[in-house]
Order: structure tokens, then C-alpha cells, then sequence
């Protein structure tokens, strides 16, 4: 009994828990989680339910129950939610019962623990612990509570107390094997004594015999020392017996002890099972948080955690939570570089540097293989990249030599093995090199009335000297540069008040002077050509106002305010244009503008051929645009504000139709569309994510039909569809994953079903008075009437060879059915059958299962729709909300959400960015 006992109570001392925490979840959840958090790092084991995913309910689950009778101290928080808990209550009870002289420790949280707390009379009398509403909120305990918690916890921590317990066993394991050993080894000496003093004896006798004569008294002593000696002989073998009887006691001893170390080692490895379930289960909480918070903000990101935390327990909210990350994705990127930001942009590269290190070191991205060069090249901040024939690149970096006002700026061309090709060229004052084409560039020297002409690609240097004259000399294009080159080395440069052309070798072409009154060559302002060299867009920096140069027509105009009022070049900041950009073809211009005072945010586009007459308006807003590009074909643009929120806008809709991951400044080019941060540089698809292709929406010149049905495999999504002032009706196909669509005429009306066979060879369409069928590998159509006089087509079932179509007959009596054969290339009408019997039985989901399935997905609201209704199409949950009224409704808007939630994470992961987790975990503490 006494074994058993002390097994028990070691099991006890192992299992139990340090600290209870009580707590309710409707207010403090996160509050008991920072001091469950707080403790655990001390050392001390606490139990808190919330890591478990058993939720309470009325009546204690038996491990909650478990928890309380082998805790040592009972935290409880005193909130206004717990206030009237039943759980909590009984929680108390269970551990005053079997916890009597332990610490209960309550937390008042703004004094909510009074007389009238439903269980006031079970902590009645102890010292209450004060804290605020704000800290539970803040989820921020009080220092002074986690303070006295700490004082008041008089136990020891369980490793201790097993160390001690493993200690004291050993101890006394070694005390009696030590005490048998010593008292074996004594008595053994003894016997050899006897033994010795019994030869002795016998030796004496001998010479008794031999000397009879001796006296009487000494044969006495002999006999006398003989029986003393057999005396001690006898004792000795007893001695024996019971050194023996010790050893195995000692034996016994061990044995026990092993056992004792081989259960305290179970217990060890059962701890550390559960404290690696509870650090399993801390993860996952913070990878669900992580997705939530950044849900809105970047929901590829917020996909990434959710992942992590669905791989770990594929619970209802972890399933939702993948559906809500995945429904927020509009547009999306595939790679994410670190530390990396867009310092010069050439199709077809992107010359980066990474800022991470003490020196910026230059990195090459090319925008046709999305592959990232690191070179050993290091700049101070800048750099240019020469794109060459054979795909190949020159850089060219500055860096200083000194510090401070004495700091010389240094210029050094690298080819693109990170080799230096040219000598330090030392520059002069603090203006960078001016481009006179795409890739030669004059620099001014230090202390030299001289300027260096520099082309890049054969590394030729020429040296003038400076000249005030009026021609376009090399003194002035030291001074001011080119404003922007065309294509064909021609390039943009202000002269005698006024804007002309000049050649690659410098001469002016005086035919294209247009006078203007302002310098546009100030150090900051911006000018570019638009895509076809045909105008010059020309952000002026003194006013901030934008204007076109047409050389052609010799005509130069800004751009006024939205509202007609004409630039006026007196009032410097009465209408600003802070982003710009041209279209990739052509010259269609984007440009934002705004009032002084950041108000009256508007994102426009004009044809620069005719300004006025082209320019409208596509987005309006409330904080200033930073960034803004065309995306490849011209037909979206991208924009950045200076909340560094970046949104996807539909020229010709004009409506917002993506957002993505804040940053500070977009790009884009034929080849792809890039974002930049200080944090991070990002490769985006400029296609929508897929999602986008399963949403059918009604507009002006077509309406979508209440029906829609997908491909089984996977291919094709159908909904038929109908255009105004058109009598001819259609059937709309999109691939499911492109997004590619395909359009199906027929003629009929009141649509009552369209569905796919199970084989996806047949696409089956039903209309009151005539059942059209496609094969889906041909797209050759065949259509059946009705016959017979029968009234109206009504349901229709399609199985992988057979299509049974429902029919309302000329009697109520029978029920009638058309047979179609479904074997051949072509369908073919087999039977017209009466039964008394229900023949088709198709499965019809419930509304409410329906919306279980696709909890979490993000979808439209439903105060623009008067009837909304649910259908199953497969491993698919078709949504049909309609504008008119439910029954042959044909304003609709269909929402195809996919219910197989492993294919659904198979597609996206193929698309986005997918991190190494720890990449994913770096990426937590970039942002």
C-alpha cells in the first residue's frame, strides 16, 4: 500500500497544473491568455481552456474537472462577463473542495466582484486584486497584478519537486545497500577470527595429547576455548544468514527504484507531449491572428497563415477562415524580395537594392524570366542599368569618397559579371548625370571649367568645355540635360524660352520651337514621351501642374482643374498633379490631381492627341495618389495613394475591380507589373485571380438567367443569359481556371434548367418548349421540341449516357417523360414514356446546408436583390441573387463557390507566392 500511495502521489506532483486561470470568453479572453503567456515563461505550468478545443457548457468537461482538482493555485478574473458564470462558479467549488489550503487569488476587474456576483459567497473574505476594463481591453494585465499572482504562489515548480523526489529515492537507496555492505563485510571478519581462534584450539588439543602430563587445569582451558570457538563459528553462520536476507532487501530495493525512474520517465515524456501539443496549439492561435489581421491589407499574406493553421487542425473556423483569405484575393503576386526596392526601371530589367546591410548592394531582376541576379556591386543609395544587345547590361553607380560637405560624388560603370570596366570618375557638385540619350550621360568634373560626355556602351569619354552660347551645346546640356529621348535618340530640351527638338549629335530642329513661359528645366521636374514619341508629358515642379507638348503642331497646353478652370501659372498650387503616366501603346495619359489643401482626389484619363475633348474622370478619393501605371493592354491602371494603399481601376467601367499589399510606388511594363516598398519588392500577375472568372454579373447589355451549372471536370462554368432588345438568347461558358469565355446561341425562352451530364461530354439547356443539347467536345448544338401536344418542359435529369426530360402532358393524370440518348456523337430521341412514378429524383441540397458549405466566402450584400436562392452544381454552390422577382427571374447576378476546400488550396497554391515558413515568419516582423 505504502508503494502504491507513493506512486500516486508522484504522478500528481507531475501532472498538476501550477495555475488555474478562470476566466469568461466573452471579455477576457485574450487578458488570461497574456497571463497564462506571462507565467509560462516563468516556468509554471498553467491551464487555460482557451488551448483547448473542447468549449464549456453548462455542465464541466471531465478535463476541465481534472484541471482544477490538480492545480496548486485557482487565478480568477473577475470581469463583467463572468460575473453571473455558471462554468465559473462550479470551477470554484472544485477547487475549494479538493484544494483547500491552496492560494485562490481573485482579480476585480473595475470592482465588477461584489455581493451581488452570482458566486461572491465561495471567495467571501479574500483579498481581491484590482485591475481596469481598459487593460482587459488592451489585453495588458496590471503589473501590480501579475506581481502579487507571483507573491502570492508559495509552491515549488513541479521539475523541482521531481528532482527532489528522484533525489530522496536514490539517497535512500544507496543509505541501505551502504549499511548492509558495512555490516556484511564486519561480520564476515568475525567468522575468519573464529575460524583462526577454532585452529588455534584444536592445535593446543594436539599438544594436550602429547603432553599428558601436563596439568588438569590447562586440558580445561583447551576444552573451554573449543567451545568458544564452536560458540563464535555458530554465530558467524548466522551473521551470514542475515547479511544474505539484507542483500536481497537491497535487491528488492533497486528494483523498486527502477521502477520508480522508469514511471518518472513516462511522466516526464507524457509532460513533454502535452507541453509540445500546448506550443502546437500557440502557433497555430498566432497563425490564425496573423491571417486575420492581415486579411484586409494583404490577403495572400492572410491565406499563407491560414494554410499553416488549417494544416494543423481542420477545424469549421479554420476551414472558413482559408474560404475568407482566398475570397479577398483580386489580383495577386507570385514572388516577394526582402529588404529589396526599385531603384532603376529598363525593360527588360529592374535594377534593385537591398538596404538590409550597412552598403546598398545591387540586384538585377529580369522581367522575362522573373529571375533575381545578386551582384557584388554596392551604390550609395542610386543607381542606372543599360540594358544591351544580347542579353546582356551595363550598371553604372555613384557612390562618395569623404564625408560631409567635402563628400566627392564617385561614378563607376560594372558589366554584368560585377567587374569594374572604367576608371573613378570624380563629379562635381551635388547634380546627378544627366541621360543625353538612353545610354550616354554627361557628368561635371570636380574643380574643371569641363564636362564629361560619357557614353556607356563603348566607354568613350569626351571632354568640352563650358559655353554660354545659345546654341544647344554641351555646357547646356551639362547644365539642364535633355528633358526626355525618344525611341530614335531625338530627345525633348528647352532652348530660348522655349521647347525644341534635338538630335542625337546636338543639333536643334528649330521647325519644332514652341514658346513657353516658364523654365522647364528646373532641377526637379519630370518630363516623358508618350509611347508612340508623338507627345511630351511635362510635370512642372515651381507650379505642379502637368502639360503636353505636341512638336508636330507647336503647340504646348496645361491641364486645368476637373471643374474647366484653366492652369494659371501665376497661382503655383491652384490645381496639382502629383502621379502620372502614360499607356504602354500610343498616348493615352493617366494622371491624378488635387486642390492645395489634399482634397477633391481625382485619377483621370485623356487621349493626348485631343485633351479636352477625351478626358474623364475614373476614380475619385480622398488622399493624394502617389504612383500610378498603366497595366499591359491599356485597358486597367493601378494606382498607389499615400497611405500606400494600391487599387486596380477599370478604365472603362470605372470601377475599383482589385486591391494588393500596401506600397510606395508601382511599375509596369509589357512584360509584367511590379510594386516597391523600402520593406520589399513584389512580381504581380496582371491577370485577376481566379475567383473573378466564377462571378456572372447582370449590366446594362446583358442579363444573366437564375440558373447556372458547372463542368464535372473542372473546365467550364454555364449560365445562360439574355441580351435587351435582342429575342435571341445564350448560354455564357467560362473556363473556370482563364477565365476565357465562349457564348452558345439558341432560340426558346423561360429557361427552367441547364446542367452538365456527369461525364462533362453533354451540356443540356431547358427552356418551357424545347430541350437543347451541346457536346461539349464539338460544340454542335441539337434541339427538340415538344410533341404530341404537350404543354411544357419542367425538370430534366442527365446521367453520363441518358437524358430524362419531366413534361406537363394534356392530362394531370400521368406523369410523362421524353428518353434522349446520349451514346452517339449526336443525342437522339429514344421514348416518350407515362408512369404513375416520380422517375426523376434529383438531390436538392437545403438552402441552410448550402450556406454551411461556403460559410466564409466573401460575397456581395443582399440589399440590391429581391430573391436570393441556392443550388448544388457538383463539388460547386451555385448563388442566384436577382434584382426582379424569384420565378423565371432575369436580372440576376450567379455566384459559382467552390465547396472542395483541398482543390480550392491546390489551385491558388500553384498561383501565389508561397514562402518557406521561415520566410512566412520574416515576413511578420517586416511588416
Amino acid at each position: 500500500m505504502y508503494n502504491i500511495s507513493f506512486l500516486n502521489r508522484a504522478k500528481k506532483t507531475i501532472l498538476g497544473y501550477d495555475i488555474f486561470i478562470s476566466y469568461s470568453r466573452k471579455d477576457s479572453l485574450d487578458y488570461a491568455y497574456t497571463i497564462a503567456q506571462y507565467f509560462m515563461k516563468k516556468g509554471f505550468e498553467c491551464y487555460i481552456d482557451q488551448l483547448s478545443s473542447i468549449t464549456p457548457g453548462k455542465k464541466l468537461p471531465a478535463n476541465i474537472k481534472d484541471a482544477v482538482k490538480r492545480s496548486t493555485a485557482f487565478v480568477l478574473i473577475g470581469s463583467e462577463g463572468a460575473t453571473n458564470s455558471e462554468a465559473i462558479e462550479q470551477e470554484i467549488k472544485l477547487f475549494l473542495k479538493y484544494n483547500k489550503n491552496k492560494p485562490l487569488i481573485p482579480i476585480t476587474i473595475d470592482g465588477a466582484i461584489n455581493s451581488n456576483v452570482r458566486w461572491y459567497s465561495e471567495i467571501e473574505g479574500l483579498a481581491l486584486i484590482d485591475d481596469s476594463s481598459e487593460n482587459i481591453k488592451n489585453s495588458s494585465p496590471a503589473i501590480d497584478v501579475l506581481d502579487r499572482i507571483e507573491n502570492a504562489l508559495h509552491f515549488t515548480k513541479k521539475s523541482v519537486r521531481l528532482r527532489s523526489v528522484s533525489l530522496a529515492v536514490i539517497l535512500g537507496i544507496l543509505i541501505i545497500s551502504g549499511f548492509a555492505t558495512y555490516f556484511v563485510s564486519d561480520k564476515a571478519t568475525e567468522a575468519k577470527l573464529a575460524i583462526i581462534e577454532k585452529k588455534q584450539a584444536d592445535s593446543l588439543r594436539d599438544i594436550a595429547f602429547k603432553q599428558l602430563t601436563r596439568t588438569n587445569e590447562l586440558r580445561n582451558i583447551a576444552l573451554k576455548d573449543r567451545k568458544e570457538a564452536i560458540h563464535q563459528k555458530q554465530k558467524a553462520d548466522k551473521l551470514k544468514i542475515q547479511a544474505d536476507s539484507l542483500k536481497n532487501l537491497a535487491v528488492i530495493g533497486k528494483i523498486k527504484a527502477e521502477k520508480l525512474r522508469n514511471t518518472a520517465e513516462s511522466l516526464k515524456l507524457l509532460a513533454e507531449k502535452r507541453v509540445n501539443h500546448l506550443n502546437q496549439q500557440s502557433e497555430m492561435l498566432g497563425n490564425r491572428i496573423s491571417a486575420m489581421s492581415n486579411l484586409e491589407s494583404d490577403p495572400i499574406k492572410a491565406y499563407r497563415f491560414a494554410e499553416e493553421t488549417y494544416k494543423f487542425e481542420k477545424s469549421t473556423e479554420n476551414r472558413e477562415l482559408i474560404f475568407a483569405t482566398l475570397s479577398s484575393i483580386d489580383y495577386y503576386y507570385t514572388s516577394v524580395l526582402n529588404n529589396y526596392h526599385i531603384t532603376d526601371f529598363k525593360e527588360p530589367y529592374i535594377l534593385l537594392i537591398d538596404d538590409s546591410k550597412d552598403r546598398s548592394n545591387l540586384a538585377v531582376y529580369d522581367m522575362r524570366t522573373s529571375k533575381l541576379k545578386i551582384t557584388s556591386i554596392t551604390t550609395d543609395q542610386i543607381g542606372w542599368i543599360i540594358p544591351m544587345a544580347y542579353n546582356s547590361y551595363k550598371i553604372l553607380t555613384r557612390n562618395w569618397q569623404g564625408e560631409g560637405l567635402n563628400a566627392i560624388p564617385v561614378y563607376q560603370l560594372w558589366n554584368d559579371a560585377s567587374i569594374s570596366i572604367s576608371d573613378k570618375i570624380l563629379g562635381g557638385g551635388m547634380t546627378l548625370p544627366n541621360f543625353i540619350n538612353e545610354h550616354k550621360v554627361s557628368i561635371k568634373l570636380l574643380h574643371q571649367p569641363k564636362t564629361l560626355i560619357w557614353d556607356l556602351l563603348s566607354d568613350q569619354k569626351k571632354y568640352i568645355s563650358e559655353d554660354t552660347s545659345d546654341q544647344f551645346s554641351g555646357y547646356f546640356r551639362e547644365i539642364y540635360g535633355t528633358l526626355d529621348i525618344r525611341k530614335d535618340g531625338t530627345a525633348a530640351a528647352h532652348h530660348d524660352n522655349g521647347l525644341v527638338l534635338v538630335s542625337n549629335d546636338g543639333a536643334i530642329d528649330i521647325t519644332s520651337y514652341t514658346k513657353v513661359d516658364f523654365d522647364p528645366s528646373s532641377f526637379y521636374s519630370k518630363a516623358q514621351w508618350s509611347s508612340d514619341d508623338d507627345y511630351l508629358a511635362l510635370n512642372y515642379f515651381k507650379v505642379k501642374g502637368l502639360g503636353l507638348w505636341d512638336p508636330k503642331a507647336k503647340l504646348f497646353n496645361w491641364i486645368g482643374s476637373p471643374n474647366g478652370t484653366p492652369f494659371d501659372l501665376s497661382k503655383p498650387n491652384n490645381w496639382i498633379v502629383n502621379a502620372w503616366s502614360w499607356s504602354q501603346k500610343g498616348h493615352l495619359l493617366a494622371f491624378s490631381g488635387r486642390t492645395e489643401n489634399d482634397v477633391d482626389i481625382t485619377v483621370e484619363v485623356i487621349d493626348g492627341g485631343s485633351f479636352e475633348k477625351t478626358r474623364k474622370i475614373i476614380y475619385r478619393g480622398e488622399i493624394p495618389i502617389q504612383s500610378i501605371s498603366f497595366l499591359p493592354g491599356d485597358k486597367k491602371i493601378v494606382i498607389c495613394d499615400k497611405e500606400r494603399n494600391m487599387s486596380i481601376i477599370d478604365i472603362e467601367t470605372r470601377k475599383v475591380v482589385g486591391k494588393g499589399q500596401k506600397t510606395d510606388e508601382v511599375k509596369s511594363s509589357s512584360l509584367g507589373f511590379y510594386s516597391s516598398t523600402i520593406k520589399d519588392f513584389k512580381s504581380w500577375q496582371t491577370l485577376p485571380a481566379p475567383s473573378k472568372n466564377w462571378f456572372f454579373q447582370s449590366d446594362s447589355t446583358k442579363t444573366y438567367l437564375s440558373q447556372g451549372a458547372v463542368d464535372p471536370l473542372n473546365k467550364y462554368m454555364a449560365v445562360p443569359y439574355s441580351r435587351k432588345n435582342d429575342i435571341t438568347s445564350g448560354v455564357e461558358l467560362r473556363n473556370i481556371l482563364t477565365g476565357e469565355k465562349k457564348f452558345l446561341k439558341f432560340a426558346g425562352h423561360s429557361v427552367h434548367n441547364v446542367e452538365f451530364s456527369t461525364n462533362g461530354n453533354w451540356l443540356v439547356l431547358e427552356t418551357s418548349d424545347k430541350i437543347n443539347i451541346w457536346n461539349t467536345k464539338t460544340w454542335i448544338h441539337s434541339q427538340f421540341p415538344l410533341i404530341l401536344g404537350d404543354q411544357q418542359f419542367i425538370d430534366l435529369e442527365v446521367k453520363s449516357d441518358t437524358l430524362y426530360a419531366k413534361i406537363i402532358g394534356a392530362s394531370a393524370k400521368y406523369e410523362i417523360e421524353y428518353l434522349f440518348d446520349l451514346r452517339n456523337a449526336n443525342p437522339k430521341f429514344i421514348e416518350r414514356t407515362t408512369t404513375n412514378k416520380k422517375t426523376i429524383n434529383k438531390h436538392q441540397s437545403k438552402k441552410d446546408k448550402i450556406e454551411e458549405l461556403v460559410n466564409g466566402w466573401k460575397m456581395d450584400k443582399l440589399y440590391k436583390y429581391q430573391s436570393v436562392g441556392w443550388k448544388k452544381s457538383g463539388k460547386w454552390a451555385v448563388r442566384l441573387t436577382c434584382r426582379d422577382k424569384a420565378f423565371g427571374a432575369s436580372d440576376c447576378d450567379v455566384q459559382f463557390i467552390p465547396t472542395d476546400i483541398e482543390w480550392l488550396m491546390k489551385l491558388y497554391d500553384g498561383l501565389l507566392w508561397k514562402p518557406t515558413k521561415k520566410e512566412l515568419v520574416k515576413s511578420i516582423h517586416n511588416n
